[in-house]
């Protein structure tokens, strides 16, 4: 491609480029504040808990349980898509992956889990990020 046609393409598709750049800096600024704070919002030993769920105790909390489900898992799956992008983009993807997965709810989830946060540097990020809002380290299981 010569130069004169990737200006011309440029000119021809500035619409497509703003958009791209005003997601990006969304995503961006989303993540950067998000993700701490959703990582600070994990209890210390969220990873050595082997129950995750509560018996209902009437019909009423069943549908707000069934509310809160889908609402977690549209929103890790947005984060993923997020994640994957930033990727390729400004941002913290790797955390915002490891976020994902934590709200989103798959087989073999805890398996996954737990391998991915007994990676050193990936424990490390999140406990950084833990010390610089205040909380304790994450306990990593054996």
């Amino acid at each position: 491609m010569k130069l004169d046609q990737l200006i011309s393409w440029i000119e021809s598709n500035e619409i497509l480029l703003l958009a791209a750049g005003i997601i990006s800096a969304a995503a961006f600024i989303g993540t950067a504040l998000a993700v701490p704070f959703l990582i600070n919002l994990l209890p210390e030993d969220y990873f050595l808990k082997e129950k995750r769920r509560e018996s209902f105790t009437s019909p009423a909390s069943a549908f707000i349980f069934i509310i809160l489900f889908v609402i977690k898992n549209l929103t890790g799956l947005l984060l993923l898509f997020v994640g994957i992008a930033l990727l390729f983009m400004p941002g913290q993807g790797l955390l915002t992956i490891i976020l994902s997965l934590v709200l989103l709810d798959f087989p073999g989830k805890w398996k996954l889990q737990k391998s991915i946060i007994r990676r050193k540097k990936i424990a490390d990020a999140l406990n950084w990020v833990r010390r610089r809002g205040g909380k304790r380290e994450l306990i990593i299981p054996e």
